[in-house]
């Protein structure tokens, strides 16, 4: 995304790290670990310090149920895509607890403002995925990679342009 950012706007993109700026993601991750952590004097320190945690544990839930090779993942549940779709929604509470835990009202009113934007963006990313679980007749997400024959991408294009755009709304990306 930031490289194509980078050239709509004709400048040089993140090629800084490793070949082709592929390790440019660890980079920042570095970053953002070893920045300073500043703590407003009114905030609930132990929520202030459990948000990001509690916002960041549902992304690596959701690894658990995606099938990255033939049998290869944690737990093959027959309800998989519910479960991505409920552990994706958790991320809000770890939200909420960065608006509440600064003791400031225009983070708590900031918080609250992205929770709704959040909300209302996963109606159209159910509705894609309905499509899915119809064509698949499953809710496993083995079985929904298994019954792809000929990608769902072909068979639904108005879903999966519904769920990209659901989908980079919620994670303030652009398309």
């Amino acid at each position: 995304e930031r490289r194509g950012m980078a050239r709509m706007q004709a400048r040089l993109g993140p090629n800084r790290v490793g070949p082709f700026g592929v390790l440019q993601p660890v980079a920042d991750a570095i970053k953002v670990l070893l920045k300073e952590d500043i703590i407003p004097t009114k905030a609930d320190k132990i929520v202030h310090w459990l948000a990001p945690v509690v916002a960041f544990a549902p992304a690596l839930m959701i690894f658990a149920v995606i099938p990255f090779q033939d049998g290869a993942l944690l737990a093959d549940l027959n309800i998989g895509i519910l479960y991505v779709v409920a552990i994706s929604s958790v991320s809000i509470v770890g939200i909420f607890m960065a608006g509440w835990g600064s003791s400031n009202k225009y983070s708590l009113l900031g918080a609250m403002r992205e929770i709704a934007a959040v909300v209302s963006y996963e109606i159209p990313l159910l509705l894609a995925i309905v499509g899915v679980v119809l064509i698949a007749g499953s809710l496993s997400m083995n079985q929904i990679v298994l019954a792809q024959n000929v990608p769902f991408i072909l068979l639904q294009p108005l879903g999966f342009l519904l769920f990209f755009i659901a989908a980079c709304a919620e994670i303030n990306g652009t398309i």
